[in-house]
């Protein structure tokens, strides 16, 4: 039997959609690590295996992840498994992701994602910047999202907990790219499929399907967005100027979405503070 420790982070869940996400996963793993982000308390008494830990504000999720990840080392935690808190999971998931990728490499698994707002399936990432909309058979990416991936333990020695600056955006996709930096390997299981949330809708701005997420939201894409392609060591130069290109489009598509003074100099606030490292 493998130790295996999910990791929860909560910051204000629709109470209903998170007991959906904990009956579909605690018992299929050892441990259920629950970090909550917010100020409200809650009792999981009824549950057997799940550990519960309040932080009494919100850190950002790469902190409350983290605090997660140091209790699965107490636990001797073999594999941990990062979640949101509206992540459903099929029966039978840690089975048979492992099942589908017995005969592969791997450092870090990671599923397909059924978007629940989109009503479509995420596409898969095959390089930063590259996708691709289905896959038939397990494939290596170049960086997954974090909710529903499958970590061996150890490889936090290597590679480093996650960046708590980014506080929430880009915080997968930076760990992934250190990982990747080391000629470890993601495998993306395409057999498997989640049901997530991404964002609170969508709306069609320039030709592009833009997520309409909060305006803080857009505060911390734009920002870790700037910031990454100018500082991430783990990004060559081509990569950079996409990012870059990617951050103009996500802001103009954001001021075009809300058309008001607010977005505007959130926007601008945005790309000053990354461009300045100022992430505190």
């Amino acid at each position: 039997m493998m130790n295996i420790s999910a990791i929860i982070v909560l910051y204000k869940p629709n109470l209903l959609t998170l007991m959906r996400t904990l009956s579909s996963i605690t018992m299929q793993v050892t441990h259920c690590i629950v970090v909550n982000n917010g100020s409200d308390s809650f009792d999981f008494s009824d549950y057997s295996n799940i550990i519960y830990i309040e932080l009494g504000d919100n850190y950002g999720i790469a902190h409350a992840q983290n605090e997660g990840i140091k209790k699965a080392f107490e636990l001797k935690s073999d594999y941990i498994l990062l979640s949101d808190q509206d992540t459903v999971y099929p029966r039978n998931y840690i089975q048979d992701i492992f099942s589908y990728s017995k005969f592969f490499q791997y450092d870090v698994l990671c599923p397909i994602f059924f978007d629940n707002v989109k009503q479509e399936y995420s596409p898969v990432m095959l390089t930063k910047f590259s996708y691709m909309k289905r896959i038939k058979k397990p494939i290596y990416v170049e960086h997954a999202i974090a909710s529903g991936t499958i970590i061996k333990t150890a490889i936090f020695s290597v590679i480093g907990l996650m960046d708590d600056k980014l506080f929430i955006d880009y915080v997968d996709f930076e760990w992934c790219w250190r990982l990747k930096q080391q000629n470890m390997k993601i495998l993306c299981v395409p057999n498997v499929v989640i049901n997530h949330a991404l964002g609170d809708g969508s709306k069609r701005i320039m030709g592009v399907n833009v997520t309409v997420r909060s305006n803080v939201r857009y505060y911390y894409m734009i920002r870790n967005g700037c910031y990454l392609a100018l500082f991430c060591p783990n990004l060559k130069y081509h990569e950079k100027i996409l990012l870059l290109k990617k951050n103009f489009r996500l802001s103009i598509a954001v001021f075009l979405l809300r058309r008001n003074r607010k977005t505007f100099f959130l926007i601008l606030e945005a790309w000053f503070c990354g461009i300045l490292k100022k992430l505190t």
